[in-house]
């Protein structure tokens, strides 16, 4: 629903090479626009520094005649990544990892994330990671960008939780102006790839990547754990949420300030997304639309921080 994501076996004579295909998605867009040259720009200056693992873009194609549409062509990523569906915490390999080993999951997670945020000043000239139509700070680029996204996924039918927590975000704003660091977007554990020794070996997705403190990632990390334990109990090799912090803090270099906020504010970026999914999954006849715009375990998990 993000983006259409096909891989593809290449045997032509001698060649037997396998890659991905990743191209804009096909009914209702989960996002408004998609610049591909901009992820795919972020994506060669990542593998050509060489700090964080990024599958290699082979080849970028804006011309529509190719294939009808603009494309562009990944390596493929060999190893495991921890389920969405069900989520990891509930099945899969990674609850069947013994405790020690799920520590060391979270570890390599909590490290690449770190870095990922950590002084990557080559990126800064990026396009679509400045949002400086909405202001020169990146909380006012962030209010800008997803007060525009829900106007357009709401479709001038406002879901009243949302609402209340985007201004009881904009209300409560941290003090000061905010880092631009490199932020992942989706900082999940589920856009991983890792080795079978635990390594991360690539990571993925990177269309809600933006320039902002490093913490709209550690927040939306937490919320998106916070959301899944409403359902079951976390995983024995994890770490609470204190430890969680001062390993990440140890490799960012720096302590997280406001994480509290942070953690709605993922949140509000969540529901938001949330109130689009109900429509596209509405059509596909999974969910009763209506319904689940204002009512599903992300917004209940918000609600929740509100009180």
């Amino acid at each position: 629903m993000s983006h259409r994501t096909q891989i593809i076996d290449l045997r032509i004579g001698k060649l037997d090479d396998r890659v991905v295909l990743r191209t804009a998605p096909t009914g209702l867009p989960l996002f408004p626009k998609y610049d591909f040259a901009s992820q795919v720009k972020l994506l060669r200056v990542l593998a050509a520094d060489g700090s964080i693992p990024v599958a290699r873009v082979r080849y970028y194609e804006s011309d529509l005649e190719i294939i009808g549409e603009e494309f562009y062509v990944m390596d493929f990523a060999a190893g495991l990544i921890p389920p969405d569906n069900p989520g990891y915490q509930f099945a899969g390999w990674v609850h069947d990892l013994v405790p020690s080993e799920q520590t060391r999951l979270l570890d390599a997670s909590l490290t690449t994330m770190a870095t990922i945020n950590r002084g990557q000043e080559n990126v800064m000239d990026i396009g679509f990671l400045d949002r400086l139509e909405y202001g020169a700070d990146a909380l006012d680029q962030e209010f800008g960008y997803w007060r525009n996204y829900l106007d357009w996924a709401s479709d001038d039918d406002p879901v009243a939780i949302v609402e209340e927590a985007f201004a009881h975000c904009v209300a409560t704003r941290p003090s000061g102006r905010a880092a631009r660091e490199l932020v992942w977007g989706d900082a999940r554990l589920g856009n991983l790839v890792f080795s079978e020794d635990l390594n991360t070996r690539a990571v993925l997705d990177w269309e809600m990547a933006v320039l902002g403190p490093a913490e709209l990632d550690l927040g939306w990390y937490f919320f998106l754990e916070r959301t899944a334990l409403q359902y079951t109990d976390q995983l024995p090799g994890f770490y609470d949420r204190s430890i969680t912090t001062a390993t990440y803090e140890q490799h960012l270099g720096r302590a997280v300030e406001n994480l509290d906020w942070y953690e709605i504010w993922g949140g509000v970026r969540a529901a938001c997304i949330q109130v689009r999914l109900a429509r596209i999954l509405g059509e596909l006849g999974v969910v009763n639309a209506a319904e689940y715009r204002g009512r599903n375990p992300v917004t209940r998990a918000l609600h929740g921080l509100l009180k």
